[in-house]
């Protein structure tokens, strides 16, 4: 599923101006109920681009489509507390490649390896737990991490992917998830652990399962996102991948 939203995200996305009409769903059978994930941002939204974006969200969220059978849209504005202001904002950028370029930056001394018993799961679970500050845990986050891994890890033994663990003098210093699909594979949660940053570890990780992916799995191009601007979008356009697509998100706090 998390593949799946994502090649949805590199197939539908678009550029957030500073003025923006939006549109919000509003289930007709609760009136206080507003979906608050699923947002349609317009350079110039109205209301004739409606049908094709219900037939999307339709197609793209049937949960909630089964559980609100009627429903309808409206402006933000016309939302009561729901303003632009309420959201983080986040601008990305969408990489892709056909192939990885080795470059000096890559760590020689990481071994890379894949997840396969379920006790390095279990270590990967808490390793990811452990990067989150004190403040942000919560048990909603720690059961919404487990369920994160139980999905990887299903999709990982439904030979969608893998999870990738960087190995240095046989300690975990990185890892990130590498999962296909339609020609495409797409990356999850590219991660140096503190203490380690700056030391050609991410490099080693994308480059690597890269070279592993394009040759095992069945695709044809390798996609990656980050932040815009970033450490991180400047290692992957080291290693050869290109801008292909500008995005913004908004997040919401549901607590």
């Amino acid at each position: 599923m998390a593949l799946r939203s994502e090649l949805v995200v590199l197939s539908h996305s678009c550029e957030i101006k500073e003025k923006v009409d939006y549109f919000v769903i509003r289930s007709l059978q609760n009136p206080n109920f507003h979906w608050a994930n699923f947002l349609i941002f317009k350079q110039s939204a109205n209301e004739n681009d409606l049908p094709k974006w219900e037939e999307h969200f339709c197609a793209e969220f049937p949960e909630f489509v089964h559980q609100h059978r009627a429903f309808t849209w409206i402006k933000g504005e016309d939302v009561p507390n729901f303003k632009i202001g309420e959201y983080l904002l986040e601008k990305t950028v969408c990489l892709t490649a056909k192939d990885v370029q080795q470059v000096q930056q890559i760590h020689p001394a990481i071994t890379l390896r894949r997840i396969q018993l379920e006790q390095e799961w279990l270590e990967l679970e808490k390793k990811q737990t452990e990067r989150v500050s004190p403040e942000e845990l919560s048990p909603s986050f720690l059961n919404f991490n487990k369920q994160r891994f139980r999905d990887y890890k299903a999709m990982v033994d439904n030979n969608l992917g893998d999870w990738f663990i960087a190995d240095l003098g046989g300690e975990w210093v990185g890892d990130l998830g590498l999962f296909h699909g339609e020609g495409m594979g797409c990356y999850q949660n590219v991660t140096t652990y503190p203490g380690f940053e700056g030391r050609g570890i991410a490099h080693a990780l994308v480059y690597g399962s890269a070279k592993y992916a394009l040759k095992n799995y069945p695709i044809e191009e390798l996609v990656i996102v980050a932040e815009e601007n970033s450490r991180a979008q400047k290692i992957y356009q080291n290693l050869g991948f290109k801008v292909v697509e500008n995005r913004t998100n908004l997040y919401r706090s549901l607590s």
